[in-house]
């Protein structure tokens, strides 16, 4: 677990860095941008992610589980590594017909309010979309070779810089907004080309071949039938994190408005589980590297290890979110004001996520990922109904009850197969402990009134929580890795 750590950790930290620098975004869009301009932002980064991950067919998980598979045969590598771009290459072209061919209903489908500025940039959509799909794929390739802190650079603060330019510049009139548009899309070229130098020469063996018969018939049945239920599993996941987005700019009365109003405590939300990706993005490697080879004693060290790390960083991440967000909403325009309420409820249903640990990773490489799917399909359904029922009585506060409701039940059938089916739980009594050591601080701390202006407040609550968290968590020993690491510290004197 050594490498877990500490590609855990320097992965956290880049992605705080960039959790930074987003929070910096979101602090100036709001001020800079009319909420329709950043709520229409907002928008088309959703659709261009939900798309995306239906046009790469699967092909990131595929690569990431069968590229060790294949590491002793180049032949194969280099074929798998071939079809893995050539596939969501072609399907986005087709994507692109097929949107141009449905202009006017996609268009008509927005509230009156918005269809114009849907129609000045329609074409942004499709380019968006070919760009994330290559920029997942390379992220899918680099994490494979045990590189997640750089791909998770790309996106954490590469990406957030390029956008602070692109907004200082919009902001001083010196691009226009239409200009500053197109930039939001094609900056991602950027990470696209550094991600492919870092792959072809700081990597072993990234190359390509596109011959299909170099893998015998049961090799590509194994293949074909791994990604497609891949394909449906990753999109079936990526629905259940935007469609509530997505359906809000269709049939909430405000219309993207308030895609921009949720887009912040989604932004929240995704500081939240920053902790949970960098932890199950240095773990699965090592996880998947260790079913194949069949060691279910290491699966079963890296599986509870790893959840009980994961539990431990969501409830810290989460107590100085909780602790701050009556600063949060005081920092934003008066527009922001249902932040709060809006972060509370979306946080309940990713709490309970990210508590069952590595569940979706382990059933995604599994036998048993058919089921897994057809769990994940099912609440997918539910989500829609939910949201299309909701949405319009309740706006965004429909949305975050359907889709934290919806979250719940999905890792509450999650956690039954995987007991069922691996034997494997996440939970054991120290998890309990850590859960409740976290909501005590946060309910003592709601009776403590605002020390000083907003950010010295700020400072003060983060510090004297999570401090008093951790002081709990080392006395009482309820995170093994966690005594360890300190241990370390004190003994090398050296983070790393």
């Amino acid at each position: 677990m050594g490498i877990v750590i500490r590609q855990s950790i320097k992965t956290t930290l880049v992605t705080l860095f960039g959790a930074v620098l987003g929070a910096v975004i979101v602090l100036t869009s709001t001020y800079l941008l009319p909420v329709q301009y950043y709520g229409f932002i907002k928008n088309i980064t959703n659709q261009a992610l939900t798309f995306s991950y239906f046009l790469l067919m699967g092909v990131p998980s595929t690569l990431m589980v069968y590229i060790h598979k294949f590491q002793e045969e180049p032949k194969k590598r280099k074929a798998l590594i071939g079809f893995s771009f050539l596939i969501p290459i072609i399907s986005c072209l087709l994507f692109i017909l097929v949107y141009t061919l449905l202009h006017k209903p996609i268009i008509n489908h927005y509230q009156p309010i918005d269809r114009s500025i849907n129609e000045q940039y329609f074409y942004l959509l499709p380019i968006f979309v070919l760009l994330l799909s290559l920029v997942t794929l390379l992220e899918s390739y680099l994490n494979s070779q045990m590189r997640v802190a750089v791909s998770s650079f790309m996106q954490a603060i590469l990406i957030r810089v390029l956008t602070l330019i692109l907004l200082a510049l919009a902001g001083y009139n010196v691009i226009s907004i239409s200009t500053f548009f197109y930039g939001m899309v094609v900056m991602y070229g950027i990470p696209i080309l550094t991600m492919w130098w870092i792959a072809k020469f700081k990597t072993t063996d990234f190359q390509m071949a596109f011959n299909w018969q170099v893998f015998d018939k049961n090799e590509r049945k194994e293949l074909l039938h791994f990604t497609w239920y891949h394909l449906l599993l990753s999109a079936s996941l990526t629905l259940l994190g935007t469609l509530d987005a997505n359906m809000l700019a269709f049939y909430s009365h405000k219309g993207i408005s308030d895609v921009g109003i949720y887009a912040n405590a989604v932004f929240i939300i995704s500081l939240f589980i920053i902790p949970y990706r960098a932890m199950t993005a240095a773990s699965f490697p090592i996880l998947t590297q260790a079913y194949h080879a069949n060691d279910r004693k290491k699966v079963e060290d890296v599986y509870n290890r790893a959840s009980n790390n994961i539990l431990f960083a969501t409830v810290a991440m989460g107590i100085l979110i909780a602790l701050n967000l009556d600063n949060a909403v005081a920092i934003l325009p008066p527009a922001y004001a249902a932040l709060k309420p809006l972060v509370l409820i979306l946080m309940l249903g990713r709490l309970v996520d990210m508590a069952t640990g590595l569940n979706s990773e382990i059933m995604s490489i599994s036998k048993h990922y058919k089921s897994f799917f057809g769990l994940s399909l099912a609440l997918v359904l539910m989500i829609l109904i939910f949201n299309r029922i909701s949405i319009p009585l309740y706006g965004v506060y429909g949305a975050a009850w359907a889709t934290s409701i919806a979250v719940c039940i999905f890792n509450i059938g999650k956690y039954l197969l995987v007991k069922r089916k691996l034997k494997l739980v996440p939970f054991t009594k120290n998890s309990f402990l850590t859960i409740l050591s976290g909501i005590l601080i946060v309910v003592i701390f709601q009776f403590i009134p605002t020390i000083g202006n907003v950010y010295f407040d700020l400072c003060i609550r983060s510090l004297i929580g999570l401090s008093i968290f951790l002081m709990i968590v080392l006395k009482f020993k309820l995170v093994l890795d966690f005594n360890d690491f300190i241990k370390k510290i004190k003994t090398s004197r050296r983070l790393f």
